[in-house]
């Protein structure tokens, strides 16, 4: 997509701004966007991945570098540009991502929506799968009585599965 405004270089900013209800989009290169006063405003939304990620590569020892076996990309690779190379990456270097993925998305494991042709037993299995962690938790705080709700819960929807 060419910029809006010089119709010449490949547009690289894109803005959406919505006044009295309508939404207006404006598509435009690097040049034009800090010349009409928009490059300032866009430092403060861009996110520092190299830098999140790099706070991990600084703790790494002098040991030679892994490569992902799929793209090659070391973790000194993801660092500096913010992003893996491919999806293998999240797997290889999975011990050294998950501290920095937690840190921006609140945890390391995706527990994303389930269909709803899925059926019942998906559900349930996500649903006892949270219970039986919050049962876990008021354990360690020894919040036996919250426990024992929990733990009946459980016994309910494993109770339901079995007889039908």
């Amino acid at each position: 997509m060419l910029c809006q405004n010089c119709q010449t270089k490949d547009a690289a900013v894109h803005l959406k701004q919505i006044i009295n209800g309508e939404a207006i989009e404006l598509h435009l290169c690097p040049d034009c966007a800090a010349a009409m006063g928009y490059s300032d405003m866009l430092g403060i939304f861009q996110l520092p991945f190299g830098r999140i990620f790099g706070a991990a590569a600084g703790k790494q020892s002098a040991a030679p570098e892994q490569h992902c076996p799929t793209c090659g990309f070391t973790f000194s690779d993801i660092s500096h540009s913010g992003r893996p190379g491919c999806p293998d990456c999240y797997r290889f270097f999975a011990d050294k991502l998950a501290p920095s993925i937690r840190k921006i998305h609140g945890r390391a494991v995706y527990t994303g929506k389930i269909p709803e042709s899925a059926g019942k037993g998906a559900q349930n299995e996500r649903r006892l799968r949270e219970l039986k962690s919050q049962m876990d938790d008021a354990v360690r705080q020894q919040d036996f009585e919250r426990a024992a709700f929990l733990r009946d819960e459980i016994k309910d929807i494993v109770g339901k599965e079995t007889n039908g």
